[in-house]
C-alpha cells in the first residue's frame, strides 16, 4: 500500500484507498479530541510511513498529539524493511503476527 510520493503510487489505482484512508484518520482524530486522554494510539492496517519517506497520515498523527503508532499488513521479510522507531515524536511498531511471533506487543507501561 502506498500513498502520494511514493515511487509506487499509481493514482488511478490507489488514490481511492488513500482519500478514503485520510477521511477515516480525520474522523477518529476529531473524535480523539474530544475526549481526554493521556497516551494516544493510532493503529493502522498498512504502514503509515516507510524508511525513507512520511505520508500525510504521519502529520496529520504528529499533529493531534499521538504518541504510538501501531501498524501491521507488511511480512515476512518485509516486515524487516518496516519502520520501526521514534520520528518527530511518534513512535512506530510493526506488529503483524509473523514479525512479533503470534505474541502480544507491549507499547509502554503507565505510570503508577
Amino acid at each position: 500500500w502506498v500513498w502520494p510520493g511514493h515511487p509506487e503510487y499509481k493514482p488511478q489505482e490507489d488514490r481511492k484507498q488513500w482519500q478514503r484512508s485520510i477521511l477515516r484518520l480525520g474522523l477518529s482524530l476529531n473524535a480523539l479530541r474530544a475526549l481526554q486522554w493521556e497516551v494516544a494510539v493510532a493503529m493502522f492496517h498498512y504502514p503509515p510511513r516507510d524508511a525513507a519517506r512520511e505520508s500525510e497520515l504521519t502529520d496529520m498523527v504528529r499533529e493531534a498529539g499521538v504518541r504510538y503508532c501501531v501498524y501491521g499488513h507488511v511480512h515476512g521479510r518485509d516486515a524487516a524493511r518496516a519502520f520501526e522507531g521514534e520520528a518527530d515524536g511518534v513512535i512506530y511498531r510493526c506488529v503483524s503476527a509473523d514479525h512479533v511471533g503470534f505474541a502480544p506487543s507491549l507499547l509502554f507501561t503507565c505510570p503508577d
